[in-house]
């Protein structure tokens, strides 16, 4: 990237986005991360290769919120930024946070071994679907593709702007 922010190279909104120093991460980060009397989790991976960084100090983590690395709860669990979306471990713990007061609790979720054995979420095999999802994106044109050559402007209710 120059200094414009621009690149000769397409890619996704979002990319651009998510690489400092963006518009986006600049407003995201300008406030409270945790506004307001609500419970905050964040759930995340070690594994995860587009929110970065991870380490030393996840970028994941928030101030104010119960921060869950999933391999802290579920050692060596390989999970990415993907995968996390039918991660039967992962799906236990927003499933308790979205159902229950309070912050996800780990024992209140099954405790370890009731986490930390679950595959898949409820209903999902990757395995098996994989081959038809895949077959769906390039029949829709994967994944529907339309490159990007810098960041895109942020609406107004980003900037404080409306």
């Amino acid at each position: 990237l120059g200094g414009s922010g621009e690149s000769p190279f397409g890619c996704f909104e979002s990319c651009w986005q998510m690489m400092p120093p963006s518009q986006y991460l600049a407003a995201l980060n300008a406030d409270d991360e945790t506004p307001g009397d609500i419970d905050y989790t964040s759930i995340y991976s070690a594994f995860d290769e587009l929110v970065q960084p991870q380490f030393p100090e996840s970028t994941s983590a928030l101030d104010g919120g119960t921060n869950l690395l999933i391999q802290a709860v579920c050692p060596g669990r390989p999970v990415d930024h993907a995968f996390m979306m039918v991660d039967g471990a992962v799906e236990a713990l927003v499933r308790d946070a979205f159902t229950k007061p309070g912050t996800a609790d780990v024992e209140r979720a099954g405790g370890l071994l009731g986490v930390c054995t679950r595959t898949f979420m409820d209903g999902a095999d990757p395995v098996s679907h994989a081959p038809a999802i895949m077959a769906r994106d390039f029949q829709e044109g994967f994944p529907n593709f339309h490159p990007s050559n810098a960041e895109p402007p942020l609406e107004c209710y980003a900037t404080g702007g409306c």
